[in-house]
């Protein structure tokens, strides 16, 4: 269960279309448009389950190169749900201006914690 930082995984999740990109340090995608990626797992605050939701969006998020800011942290969020999703809502105030800021290092290792 979650801490008062701290963060686990379920299935589901949002789709994506071709070209999105970050704010920082996107690129094209790496993943050919003939493959068809997985989408990742949500994650619903179970603690023993927080290192493979980093694992598994790190890998998405590069893949489909989202970069490392606003977009590939606000991608991240939209896959938090119950504890997880109450958790970020503390974290953020309920405030959407928390992503001019947030990098996705510092958002995973805040659910990591």
């Amino acid at each position: 269960m979650l801490g008062s930082s701290g963060l686990g995984v379920g299935h589901g999740g949002v789709g994506l279309g071709e070209g999105a990109g970050g704010a920082t340090g996107s690129r094209p995608s790496l993943v050919p448009r003939e493959v068809k990626l997985s989408k990742p797992s949500t994650f619903s605050g179970k603690k023993t389950e927080v290192d493979n939701f980093v694992f598994e969006m790190r890998q998405y998020v590069d893949s489909v190169s989202l970069g490392t800011g606003s977009t590939a942290c606000r991608f991240v969020v939209s896959h938090l749900k119950g504890d997880a999703l109450t958790w970020w809502r503390s974290f953020s105030g309920d405030s959407i201006s928390v992503f001019d800021s947030l990098e996705l290092d510092d958002l995973m290792e805040a659910l990591k914690a």
